[in-house]
């Protein structure tokens, strides 16, 4: 009796050769022994590339419970059942086994969800035992057989550049991953207390936006920018900034509404503490040089003269 595990792979294993997927096998025998098929250690294992997204879909039909409970209800008069016959023959011929007639006896052998690599039609058969034998008493699969979907415009695969386009999404992932953690320790605190940080993380940020590709983002930063040169009474330069900027947006970014929203609210806030500055300067001349030393540290609106 020889028991065979035939896997209908779900996805192109783009880092390994036709007919060489030895993880991808690996990860299949550990799938069939997670879904409670028990399975040899090392059972003489066949990899079986298929170029055809028909045939590759009939295949996933015809090594389905579906297939094999129509053949046993006489539907469709045994095409099935001798389609897969003659797939089952040429495959010990491949693994270089006497063929023995196959039993319909199938059991569900991957669950997507636990196992994602495997295709739905996962299924296990027995070939040369009678119709008595069940699922629970078959023997560990001595033929593991795995069917890989290789369409042609993917071949022949090129590995280098694979990896560099997987190395390609692991530095956009970071890059965004880094912009987030910026942003999130960004804000009141940096800008009111830690000027010289809230700069660099400003224009840290207009980097990663330029490798992210990101205009909107960059725009924001360079605000963010503007914000810095209020704090320290560089208010020309804040100016300068948002003049620029406004040309930026209206020119390059297609008048975005949310970055015209962000200019304008940054401008109103520029003009607010131009004029709490000067008044905070008249009423700081007219005070003693006692009433000088005094200092509110509650007062959030204040240029500070040096960044620490």
């Amino acid at each position: 009796m020889t028991t065979v595990a035939v896997v209908i792979a779900s996805h192109v294993p783009a880092f390994e050769a036709p007919g060489c997927e030895r993880h991808t096998l690996r990860r299949t025998r550990r799938a069939l022994v997670a879904a409670s098929v028990p399975c040899q250690p090392r059972p003489t294992a066949v990899s079986v590339a298929v170029d055809d997204g028909d045939v590759y879909a009939f295949l996933g039909y015809l090594f389905s419970s579906a297939a094999a409970s129509s053949s046993s209800h006489g539907d469709g008069d045994g095409q099935a059942a001798a389609w897969r016959a003659r797939v089952l023959s040429y495959l010990f011929r491949l693994a270089r086994l006497p063929a023995s007639e196959p039993v319909a006896v199938w059991t569900q052998a991957g669950d997507r969800e636990r196992n994602p690599h495997l295709h739905p039609h996962a299924h296990w058969t027995v070939c040369g035992a009678d119709s008595s034998h069940d699922a629970g008493s078959l023997a560990p699969p001595s033929l593991l057989v795995l069917f890989t979907f290789r369409p042609s415009p993917l071949l022949p695969l090129s590995l280098g550049s694979a990896r560099r386009a997987v190395k390609f999404v692991h530095g956009v992932v970071a890059l965004v991953t880094a912009n987030a953690y910026i942003s999130t320790l960004g804000g009141g605190h940096f800008l009111c207390l830690h000027l010289h940080q809230a700069k660099l993380m400003a224009r840290l940020q207009i980097a990663i936006s330029a490798g992210l590709n990101d205009p909107v983002l960059a725009s924001k930063c360079r605000v963010n920018l503007a914000y810095n040169a209020m704090r320290a009474g560089k208010f020309r330069k804040a100016r300068r900034i948002l003049d620029e900027e406004r040309r930026v947006v209206a020119t390059e970014l297609d008048n975005n509404e949310e970055l015209e929203k962000i200019c304008l609210a940054a401008d109103v806030y520029l003009r607010k503490t131009i004029r709490l500055h000067q008044e905070f300067e008249r009423r700081r001349r007219e005070l003693s040089a006692q009433d000088r030393a005094v200092v509110d540290n509650f007062y959030r609106q204040r240029v500070v003269r040096k960044a620490t």
